[in-house]
């Protein structure tokens, strides 16, 4: 019988940058692997098939997502086994709190094959880039949607009655 599958939304951008409670989150959690590695070393794509895996076995799953790339985990918890499996390479870093103790590092770029990835060189150093100039968009355009929305309240404010408002809300 498949375990449940539960998605929960962990880290997004904001106006103020990049924002994640997965720290939060493994605060209670005694066993964390942490996966290591560069963009596309198969951080993500190994989550959630050890996830999906690990459901079809019927173990209760957790998928930590982001709001930045929600088909791609940001960690699985698996409640009954008190573990979860992490990635590590976030815009915030992800170590152990205790080495060796409560948490493994695992470093993906081991397991690369290094003559494949040298043939897309041009390819993989292409969209590394971009996507860093994606994320300095996106932060800049919720900054600026910030001051927007923060102009936009201090006019409204301007015209409410605020113990009318309350009033309406009682």
């Amino acid at each position: 019988m498949r375990g449940k599958v539960r998605y929960v939304l962990t880290s997004s951008h904001t106006s103020q940058g990049f924002h994640t409670f997965i720290p939060e989150l493994l605060r209670e959690i005694p066993k964390i692997y942490i996966l290591k590695g560069a963009p596309g070393s198969g951080k993500s794509t190994f989550i959630r098939l050890l996830g999906e895996s690990l459901s079809e076995q019927g173990y209760e799953v957790e998928f930590w997502i982001s709001a930045a790339d929600p088909v791609s985990p940001e960690g699985v918890f698996i409640p009954q086994l008190h573990a979860a499996v992490v990635n590590g390479s976030l815009a915030y870093p992800i170590d152990p709190r205790y080495p060796g103790l409560t948490g493994d590092i695992i470093y993906m770029g081991d397991y690369w094959d290094k003559i494949l990835i040298e043939t897309h060189r041009q390819e993989i150093m292409g969209l590394c880039d971009e996507q860093e100039q994606h994320r300095h968009q996106a932060t800049a355009a919720l900054k600026s949607a910030a001051v927007i929305r923060e102009t936009i309240t201090k006019k409204v404010d301007a015209y409410l009655d605020g113990r009318k408002m309350e009033q309406l809300t009682e």
